[in-house]
């Protein structure tokens, strides 16, 4: 520029990226009654700013393969775009959401699909994995929590009878060690082994 000192700046364009959004709550399928109130938390991320996030609900249709969409809203940005430097450090959001499954008027044995969509000002958007919802039975829903609630108790069982084996080889050993005052490789590499089956026991309980 005419007058300029020669100053030299350096500008690099970098291309707008598409959002990312994912479905938190739930974190996968779940089964629920047709009168279930489902917590629902999504989060949102873009590198300049996002417009909106939304629920993209495929509820039964007339088919399988025809589907009744819904779209629920979760978030909604104003019309224009922040200015910067509000901007340059992108918008991170996350969305909550309760929602009141009997308004739907399902019937047990029917499914429901969801999926997140974020959309930035370009317009770009992205979409979330897939959550399936899987209609049952009050009835079936405490079979299926009273088979989780077995199932954890036999690990919680296990895991307690692998201290109990681990404690009493420890005392094993520690006897011997009082007695002899050393341990030979075999009683080493059982010590050792009683740790590795604490370790396993943690991680069960």
């Amino acid at each position: 520029l005419p007058g300029g000192r020669g100053d030299r700046w350096e500008i690099r364009v970098l291309p707008d990226q598409a959002p990312s959004v994912s479905v938190e709550h739930p974190s996968a399928a779940v089964f629920v009654t047709p009168q279930a109130e489902l917590p629902i938390r999504v989060s949102a991320k873009d590198d300049l700013a996002l417009q909106q996030i939304e629920l993209v609900v495929d509820l039964p249709g007339p088919s399988p393969s025809k589907p009744t969409r819904q779209t629920i809203p979760l978030y909604t940005a104003e019309d224009r775009p922040p200015k910067p430097p509000d901007a340059a450090a992108g918008d991170a959001r996350a969305a909550e959401y309760r929602w009141d499954l009997a308004d739907l008027k399902l019937a047990p044995g029917q499914q429901i699909a969801l999926r997140a969509t974020a959309t930035d000002y370009r317009p770009q958007s992205g979409q979330s994995d897939a959550r399936r919802l899987i209609l049952i039975t009050p009835e079936q829903l405490i079979e299926r929590l009273g088979q989780q609630q077995r199932l954890l108790l036999t690990e919680l069982f296990r895991g307690l009878e692998l201290v109990r084996q681990s404690r009493a080889e420890v005392a094993r050993l520690d006897d011997r060690f009082q007695d002899q005052g050393r341990l030979n490789q075999p009683d080493i590499d059982q010590l050792q082994g009683a740790d590795l089956t604490q370790r396993q026991a943690a991680r069960t309980l």
